[in-house]
């Protein structure tokens, strides 16, 4: 009797160890959205056409953090949809060479996957990270160090090359002969955008690079 009491005395404090150690997924999604976004509007911006991208794409990050809230507990199986800022551009690739309009949507569709199932990692990251500071005072800081752990590292490397992947088939579709001309202004755009990101890849790449196996 007495090992069998020191047995439900651990069983019940490891029970609630475990509950001070875990957040709640819905709780902690949240959290981190509200981070994310703040992260946003807080990234200075290089000139007038950055804080124009930025200003412009606010809503459609907001979109997004909201489709992987909704979205998260099954985001291998979910089709997103395409985004409004390649609607006009997907009608144009229809219309002048649709033999490329299903390679281009399937590559849209990739960038948006590939974006969810990031943040899922990030979300993942903080859900078991140690130690745990109270949710309302999680910072940047603990969101981009949860993921320095070489688990991450790996899927992480991963979704950035079938990031690299979808925007080089994007790019290739948007500069063929046929379409050019006429999507001057979206080229601009996506390259500005794709330009933005890449900073923010490298950032990434750096601080991933230290962690080892």
């Amino acid at each position: 009797m007495p090992i069998l009491c020191f047995m439900l005395a651990c069983a019940a404090c490891a029970a609630s160890l475990q509950a001070q150690n875990t957040y709640d997924s819905a709780a902690c999604a949240a959290r981190l959205a509200g981070i994310l976004i703040a992260s946003y509007d807080g990234k200075p911006a290089e000139g007038p056409v950055e804080a124009a991208v930025k200003y412009f794409g606010r809503s459609g990050y907001i979109n997004l953090l909201q489709t992987w809230m909704k979205e998260r507990h099954d985001l291998e199986g979910f089709t997103p949809k395409i985004d409004m800022v390649y609607q006009g551009v997907l009608s144009r690739v229809r219309t002048d060479a649709p033999w490329l309009a299903l390679t281009f949507e399937e590559a849209v569709l990739e960038l948006t996957k590939v974006a969810l199932l990031n943040l899922e990692i990030y979300h993942e990251a903080l859900m078991f990270s140690r130690p745990k500071p109270e949710l309302s005072l999680i910072t940047p800081d603990d969101v981009s160090g949860s993921v320095l752990r070489i688990d991450y590292k790996t899927r992480i490397f991963a979704l950035i090359g079938r990031e690299e992947s979808a925007k080089d088939k994007i790019r290739s579709i948007l500069t063929e002969p046929v379409l050019s001309p006429k999507l001057g202004f979206y080229i601009y755009l996506f390259d500005v955008i794709s330009g933005m990101r890449k900073k923010s890849l490298e950032a990434l790449r750096s601080s991933l690079a230290s962690v080892k196996i």
